[in-house]
């Protein structure tokens, strides 16, 4: 320290000067570049709420049908020539059946995002174990505006948090260039 106590070692750098140093267009690009993308990942994230949790009515339905269904994909094997091949995968099927005013509806869809696909039939079957057995009662969930819209859980799905930290982190980012 000198002898004004304030001054700083030889070397050290002041916070933010890197991004204070660039240009005011450069500083504006790179806010809008994390910033954009921030705001439609929260808006992703937000709609994956609205479906899951927050506008959906229950009902007691019954279980048609489960079992494991089963799918060739095609993916990618990773070799010198980068080709493809098809997989077997498996899916939990739960077919309900549940009655909003006098219409009856089914459904299929265990919860709200994009469905799961299993490399054993052993992990699909487990997910099974954790629903009722065909003709037993089950809670269903449904979207008022769209009582064909239903699921057995509405819980939050592993998506809504990775568009929400994704999101979280890029208008951190944002923020530190307007610092």
């Amino acid at each position: 320290m000198g002898a004004g106590g304030g001054s700083l070692a030889v070397g050290a750098v002041e916070r933010g000067s890197i991004l204070n140093d660039l240009p005011w267009v450069l500083r504006l690009v790179l806010l809008l570049l994390l910033a954009f993308p921030a705001v439609l990942l929260w808006g992703r994230a937000w709609n994956l709420y609205r479906s899951a949790v927050r506008d959906r009515r229950s009902v007691w339905g019954q279980v048609l049908e489960t079992g494991v269904a089963q799918s060739l994909l095609p993916v990618r094997v990773y070799t010198s020539t980068n080709r493809r091949r098809l997989a077997t995968r498996y899916q939990p099927h739960i077919l309900y059946e549940y009655q909003v005013g006098e219409r009856r509806y089914q459904s299929q869809r265990l919860f709200t995002g994009e469905a799961v696909l299993y490399s054993s039939s052993t992990a699909a079957q487990q997910v099974l174990e954790r629903y009722p057995s065909a003709g037993q009662p089950v809670v269903v969930w449904y979207d008022p505006r769209n009582p064909a819209d239903a699921v057995l859980q509405p819980t939050l799905h592993w998506q809504f948090w990775l568009y929400a930290l994704l999101g979280l982190g890029l208008m951190a980012g944002a923020l530190l260039v307007l610092l």
